[in-house]
């Protein structure tokens, strides 16, 4: 089903291109007074909240359970993500990471993987559109290796 925090991610990469190529709007002060600024501002906040919701609900696991009992389980079960490993780590002086850290790690990640998947599929399709002799290696290249499937 569809989900708010994906919604307001697409919201916001839309939001940043449109804003890039308006020069006008590069001021915080003068975007966050235009309709799609103050998009942007509730698109932030929503995926701020949920980040933010997220992180208290494993970080409360992690206090709970203890990080042994805790990694235990979810060596178990093969789940230890990203929000998790954000969680138990540590910086050169031993402190964990505050929430606000962890937060921008994760949306970095969600938005760098995300951007950078996109730009990469198109940029790809796009040059062997233009070179029809590398598309056609790379077709006999997938045909010879799915030849039995």
């Amino acid at each position: 089903s569809p989900s708010e925090y994906i919604a307001a991610i697409l919201e916001l990469s839309a939001l940043v291109v449109k804003r890039q190529q308006q020069m006008l709007l590069h001021t915080d002060f003068l975007y966050y007074l235009t309709p799609d600024g103050r998009r942007f501002r509730r698109a932030c906040a929503l995926v701020h909240n949920f980040s933010d919701a997220v992180i208290q609900e494993r970080r409360c696991s992690l206090i709970t359970e203890g990080s042994h009992d805790f990694l235990k389980a979810k060596a178990k079960a093969k789940t230890l993500d990203f929000i998790d490993v954000l969680l138990l780590a540590k910086d050169e002086d031993g402190k964990e990471l505050s929430p606000e850290d962890i937060r921008a790690e994760a949306d970095t990640f969600m938005f760098g993987g995300h951007d950078t998947t996109a730009s990469g599929l198109s940029w790809v399709l796009y040059n062997l559109a233009k070179h029809p002799e590398y598309q056609e290696r790379c077709r006999q290249e997938v045909q010879e290796l799915l030849r039995d499937r």
